[in-house]
């Protein structure tokens, strides 16, 4: 691996003044790590950015500090939501003799095969591989040959991918990294029918078929007499004299 070294300078301003720091071109970051106490650091944003684009999400840096040099992972890196630049680094120190436990991406390779064939598309389920291994032995990225994968239901599975002897796999054996899954066609949502007892009336619906079906009998109750008839009243009983 590419040793990537990396000058950072002590940092005074702490707190909410580092935005002053930010504006001159440089980066607040910290030292932190096992049996040390943090530092404070400062270092050149550009000679920052180049540096991370070298040793990736994986490798690591030799920061120079004080006449020392410190071998040291870029384990925090804070970016503004808003401009996506870098506004803090935390570098976490480590030894180059002693394993560490970090994760690597996973990167597909080999030719991908025509799944539309089959009716199917590959998915991957994993994209990130836990190992262990010593600072100088982890590599940026590891490959994942798909070239096989051409029938519904084959897969990948973290106990066959190969790896250098010099890593040793902590995820899952039988957890799935990637899969020819069949495509499921959506069907169009069925119009709902109508119970054969139910009768449409217009375009109201029902609400309102009920509301004249029940305004029905009671004008039929409110309905006025004809004009001109005279109402019959019943002969008054003959009382005794």
């Amino acid at each position: 691996m590419e040793q990537v070294e990396l000058a950072v300078q002590p940092r005074e301003l702490l707190g909410k003044k580092v935005r002053f720091l930010r504006r001159t071109g440089y980066t607040p970051a910290n030292i932190y790590g096992k049996g040390r106490a943090s530092t404070a650091v400062q270092v050149e944003t550009k000679t920052l950015l180049q540096a991370l684009r070298k040793t990736g999400r994986t490798g690591f840096l030799s920061l120079l500090l004080d006449g020392t040099s410190q071998p040291a992972l870029a384990r925090g890196v804070q970016l503004d939501p808003r401009t996506n630049g870098v506004i803090h680094v935390d570098f976490y120190a480590i030894s180059l003799t002693e394993k560490l436990v970090t994760e690597v991406p996973l990167e597909l390779s080999g030719e991908r095969a025509d799944l539309r064939v089959v009716k199917g598309q590959l998915i991957q389920y994993l994209s990130r591989l836990q190992i262990r291994a010593l600072p100088t032995d982890i590599p940026r990225t590891i490959q994942v040959d798909i070239s096989g994968l051409k029938e519904i239901d084959q897969a990948i599975l973290v106990k066959d991918i190969h790896v250098p002897e010099a890593l040793e796999v902590l995820s899952n054996p039988d957890e799935t990294v990637a899969k020819v899954e069949m495509i499921r066609e959506e069907k169009a949502p069925e119009a709902a029918e109508l119970p054969a007892e139910v009768e449409v009336v217009g375009k109201g619906g029902k609400e309102e078929a009920a509301e004249e079906g029940a305004a029905a009998p009671a004008a039929k109750e409110a309905a006025p007499q004809p004009r001109g008839a005279a109402a019959k009243e019943a002969p008054a009983p003959k009382g005794k004299e």
